[in-house]
């Protein structure tokens, strides 16, 4: 088994620190995960950006498939979360082997992500709010699991905040320092005022929503324990393009509403929260070097805080 080049996985951690020995690593430990799990592999997708993944049939004759990460903080939590949604809204989660980082999961066919479906944005919506109410429905661990494994969405928050104020004083760029204060204020206080948690998927974009038969199932969660309301805004502003439109705060308007009768969440929660993670976005994309993404960002921002009002 190769690691092609082209893979977004070695681009994404060739140069990491222990990046180049994982990778060069690699081909033994899914070797080695090929054999103990009696799997039959076909070839490794490529999309992935910290993992490696690919289709296989295990020897029960169950199309699953392979995926060990790259070992980070953010898919420590991915085993236990799957394991605890049991299913219900999520891949199902077939083996485990944290040492390795390794999951065998259940297959989606045909696998179409939301992203890519051919529905009307409102319905591809709908679909998006149903997922994620069917996860949050599920009680949270109790009692929680380690911080290692799930953080606080207020802990990580307020951390955010903490870097969206630092990042904001070094940097050259003319970002509005009054959306700066209120992106920052939002993570901080958003968490203390949620009328309860829930486990999140915490990265619930629509290239994340796989068709599963006649279901939808999520993928890749990035989970936390904290308010449901955090939670949709990679649907709302991903799904379509809502910002191209000819006058984009009418269409993010009338969304907003809608996702918000559709899950109970409150639409001012829901905005508050994309605010909040549009600015830390932006100003993750400055630190980063991306000053055109950081700027469109910030556009991006100002017209959710317009309706946030």
């Amino acid at each position: 088994m190769i690691v092609p080049s082209a893979a977004g996985v070695v681009a994404t951690v060739q140069d990491q620190p222990g990046g180049a020995a994982w990778l060069a690593d690699l081909p033994r430990l899914v070797a080695e995960l090929q054999r103990d799990w009696e799997l039959a592999l076909g070839p490794a997708w490529l999309d992935g950006t910290v993992s490696w993944t690919a289709p296989a049939v295990d020897h029960a004759g169950r199309r699953v498939v392979l995926k060990v990460s790259w070992p980070h903080d953010e898919a420590a939590g991915e085993a236990m979360a799957l394991a605890h949604w049991g299913g219900l809204g999520a891949v199902s989660l077939l083996r485990h082997d944290p040492g390795r980082w390794a999951l065998l999961l259940e297959r989606c066919d045909p696998g179409t992500a939301l992203r890519d479906d051919p529905a009307a944005d409102d319905t591809r919506l709908a679909v998006g709010a149903a997922v994620l109410r069917r996860l949050w429905d599920t009680r949270p661990p109790d009692p929680p699991p380690p911080i290692d494994l799930v953080p606080s969405l207020a802990d990580t928050a307020e951390r955010w905040a903490a870097l969206v104020e630092e990042r904001a004083d070094r940097t050259a760029a003319p970002h509005d320092p009054g959306l700066v204060t209120l992106g920052a204020g939002l993570l901080r206080d958003l968490p203390k005022t949620a009328e309860r948690d829930v486990l999140l998927h915490g990265d619930a974009n629509p290239a994340n929503l796989l068709r599963s038969g006649t279901r939808w199932l999520a993928i890749d969660p990035k989970p936390m324990l904290g308010d449901p309301a955090y939670d949709p805004w990679p649907l709302l502003v991903q799904v379509g393009a809502p910002f191209q439109a000819a006058d984009p705060a009418a269409v993010l308007r009338a969304r907003y509403a809608t996702f918000g009768e559709l899950t109970g969440l409150p639409v001012v929660r829901l905005l508050g929260w994309s605010v909040a993670r549009t600015v830390e976005m932006a100003l993750w994309e400055d630190h980063h070097g991306l000053s055109s993404a950081a700027a469109a960002s910030m556009s991006r921002a100002r017209v959710l805080a317009d309706l946030l009002g």
